[in-house]
């Protein structure tokens, strides 16, 4: 706005004063005649006295000064003087003043305002111009549009992908307004496009006449660059000036977005089927090389189907991470967390990895620290699956030596330094680790190990086979579980793979100290590893027990003399060499009195020294523990309970678990024939292979199989047996006449006929998570993956046919 001070404003009103000063000049002097007349003579006298002075010049001036003055006298005499007819002014004439100094005042509040308004359009002018250039540069389409679909406003955008004579607008959501094209052109996978090649249901239903309730819609349009997607919201608002209901649309071309869509999809469909299509041979091959291996065999032929079997185990591991990968890129992987003890993941992971780490001839252990907490919340499956990977890459990757896996807690404060970020209140932060004595890595060389497809040893003459997929996969779900994995190495030397996990734990409940028997006692460990001498040091140390840990040298050598263990810890199963350990017991071969003969004498073995449990019993030793040793079993061992099997009790491994009554395999064998005789199963599978694999372990198991390639011949074999109806039906689900969940369908029809609940299972090569969570929420009673292990096959049917409600 112009300021009222500004010199172009002040020039009218500063030459009204000056006039106005000599109007009020010659007035004065009208009323006053005798002045007239004596400034008329002065300025006579003036000119007289310059001529008399100088005649030559006076005579011009004074000639000049006479005429000023009768021009004076005449300019006076045209302003009428007022009347004087009476000093006092009336009540009129004040009244008149009034009016005028009012309407004056008015006049240049006018002018003011005038002004102000003059001020505010330039600044809308220049708005518009600032806001109209501001929605032309936007990339998203803005349109105005009236009742009438009359465009009031379309920025540039608009004008890039559409004709403005078009009568139609494009954004309309009308049944039928899709264009019909082939959108070959916009993705490779044309089938992809043609599913999506619709309208999308709205998000939200609306009224007519409602307002200010925004909408969202998609779908395929023509443009005058060809058919391109689009995503817009369209807004209801009314118009104050127009008096009526405008559409306020904005719509942003979404056709790339559209295009990693559809590749995504075409790739995770992709995955699916090819993931279906290799494990269904593959449960051939493994179910197969399983009954085989049940036959009578020469040790040539048992050899040449452990490596039959083994192959396919590869190959299905490599499946699986491709599938895992697969899901981890989609963002479609998710978490099933439960309360579960971490103690006992790694000491599943260890017992289970233990017989190839065994096989190497390397030493395994596991250590747990003494204040884990009981139970965690996490996902068990997972968990375990990245350390399998960690343990299994140790053992691939060492040749000799030994293998450590341990658990411990990190301090709080840690958690910033390694994840970046602080603990909650309620959580805790595990640490996982996995320790080798391997080959180790170069350091700059560690970072590369963790990206997918990637390995250290590339060459064609590399040792190790694997597609490089383990890691990758381990630190992408270590990472979902909001932790990380982390790797340390010394080339020549070893590895150390660390993860960490952030959990909510569960306060420890105070319970009886069971370890009151062992506490002042003292247990030896002889020629104990130096992965087991930690753990069990460690665990001794829990209990209140002193450990001591000796070589069968120096033991044997009696360095120690005072030395007087309750308890005795023999690594390996040498006879002779545990008689010389414990002959250093007896006083006469010894002669030293104050030392008995420990009460548990223990000795630690492979799972292939199972043989030799006869002559270390003759030797003296009193119980035996299956490497790697659990915590709860060395516990049990120490307090001598039944849960240690000795050498003259059994030959079970005393880690597993006591508490089941042991029973003969004859009686295991009485027990299942009672139990399957009643069963009938209808067995829906159009593989030939896998058919006859699922009979077999079924018919080996006395449970009847009725068999159907198609889901037509299902469904006749269905309503035969209505009087007498299965107790389970195992349904694959990718079936070239009838997919499993129309089958299904089909099936629950007749259950309502006929009264009959009767279970379905999902059974199938398709792993993906997204499959499982349909057919159970379509109604199936469990899902198995294929390839299937026979006894879970078993398992399965039988908890499944308790379901049933004809029996």
């Amino acid at each position: 706005m112009t300021n009222s001070s500004d010199p172009i404003h002040e020039e009218p009103k500063l030459e009204g004063e000056q006039r106005s000063a000599v109007a009020n000049i010659m007035v004065w002097l009208q009323a006053r005649p005798f002045l007239l007349v004596l400034l008329t003579a002065l300025l006579f006298l003036i000119g007289v006295g310059l001529f008399w002075i100088t005649p030559k010049l006076g005579f011009v001036a004074g000639l000049l000064w006479a005429l000023v003055g009768i021009l004076v006298t005449l300019l006076i005499g045209q302003h009428q003087a007022p009347l004087p007819v009476s000093v006092q002014t009336t009540e009129q004439d004040h009244e008149n003043e009034q009016v005028e100094l009012d309407l004056s005042s008015h006049l240049n509040l006018l002018d003011s305002e005038l002004e102000k308004l003059h001020d505010q359009n330039w600044e809308l002018r220049e708005a518009e111009l600032k806001y109209n250039a501001l929605l032309n540069r936007q990339g998203d389409i803005i349109i105005q549009q009236g009742d009438d679909g009359t465009i009031h406003f379309a920025n540039k955008a608009f004008d890039d992908w559409f004709d403005r004579g078009d009568k139609e607008i494009p954004f309309q959501c009308e049944e039928g307004s899709l264009v019909d094209m082939d959108p070959d052109h916009l993705v490779e996978d044309a089938g992809a496009m043609q599913e999506q090649n619709r309208e999308r249901s709205d998000i939200r239903q609306y009224s007519q006449g409602q307002l200010n309730d925004t909408l969202l819609h998609e779908k395929l349009i023509e443009t005058t660059q060809g058919p391109r997607w689009f995503r817009w919201t369209e807004t209801l608002m009314r118009s104050a000036q127009r008096k009526e209901t405008l559409r306020l649309i904005i719509a942003r071309d979404i056709t790339a977005y559209k295009r990693v869509e559809a590749a995504s999809e075409a790739k995770s469909r992709f995955l699916a089927t090819i993931s279906h299509e290799m494990r269904t041979p593959l449960n051939g091959v493994i179910g197969m090389a399983n009954l085989l291996e049940q036959t009578e065999l020469n040790p040539e032929q048992i050899s040449y189907v452990q490596a039959l079997r083994q192959s396919g185990s590869s190959l299905l591991s490599l499946v699986n991470d491709v599938l895992d990968l697969s899901r981890v890129e989609a963002g479609k992987l998710t978490l099933k967390e439960d309360w579960t003890s971490p103690i006992q993941i790694v000491e599943e992971v260890a017992e289970l990895l233990a017989p190839n780490a065994q096989g190497k001839g390397l030493s395994i252990a596991s250590w747990m620290a003494p204040d884990l907490p009981e139970k965690v919340l996490l996902d068990p499956v997972r968990v375990r699956q990245i350390l399998i990977n960690l343990l299994g890459n140790a053992i691939k990757f060492t040749d000799s030596g030994a293998i450590n896996i341990s658990l411990e807690l990190c301090l709080p404060a840690q958690a910033h330094e390694l994840l970046g970020k602080e603990l909650d209140l309620e959580q805790s932060l595990l640490h996982f680790s996995v320790r080798d004595t391997g080959i180790g890595i170069e350091v700059d060389e560690l970072e590369r190990l963790f990206e997918e497809f990637e390995q250290i040893d590339t060459g064609r003459s590399r040792r190790h086979d694997g597609a490089g997929l383990g890691l990758a996969i381990s630190r992408h779900l270590a990472q979902l579980m909001q932790g990380d994995l982390m790797a340390s190495s010394t080339p020549g030397k070893g590895s150390l793979f660390s993860l960490y996990l952030p959990v909510a734990a569960l306060a420890q409940e105070e319970t009886e100290d069971n370890a009151k028997p062992l506490k002042g006692k003292s247990l030896l460990g002889i020629d104990l590893t130096s992965a087991d001498e930690l753990a069990f040091r460690s665990y001794c140390q829990d209990w209140g027990l002193s450990f001591h840990s000796l070589t069968s040298q120096q033991w044997i050598a009696q360095e120690d003399n005072n030395l007087a263990p309750d308890h005795i810890l023999i690594n390996g199963a040498d006879s002779e060499r545990s008689q010389k350990i414990l002959d250093v017991f007896d006083p006469e071969i010894t002669g030293i009195l104050t030392r008995p003969l420990p009460r548990r004498r223990i000795v630690l073995i492979e799972p292939s020294e199972r043989s030799m449990i006869a002559q270390m019993r003759e030797t003296g030793m009193t119980s035996y523990l299956v490497k790697p040793v659990r915590k709860s079993s060395l516990w049990a061992g120490l307090q001598g309970e039944a849960a240690v099997h000795t050498a003259s009790e059994g030959v079970e491994p005393a880690d597993e678990k006591p508490s089941a009554p042991i029973t003969t395999e004859s009686e295991a064998e009485q027990h299942d024939k009672e139990t399957s005789d009643k069963l009938h199963v209808l067995l829906v599978e159009d593989n030939e292979i896998n058919a006859l694999l699922a009979k077999s372990i079924l018919t080996k198991a006395n449970i009847k199989v009725s068999m159907a390639q198609s889901g037509q011949q299902a469904l006749e074999l269905y309503d035969e047996q209505a009087e007498h109806p299965f107790d389970v039906a195992l349904l694959d689900l990718h079936m070239p006449d009838m997919d499993g969940l129309s089958l299904f369908d089909q099936m629950k029809k007749r259950d309502q006929v006929t009264g009959c609940s009767i279970p379905k299972v999902a059974f199938t090569a398709d792993a993906l998570q997204e499959t499982r969570k349909t057919c159970l929420a379509h109604g199936f009673a469990d899902f198995i993956v294929k390839p299937v292990d026979p006894q879970n096959l078993i398992n399965t049917v039988h908890a499944t046919a308790s379901q049933s409600n004809h029996k």
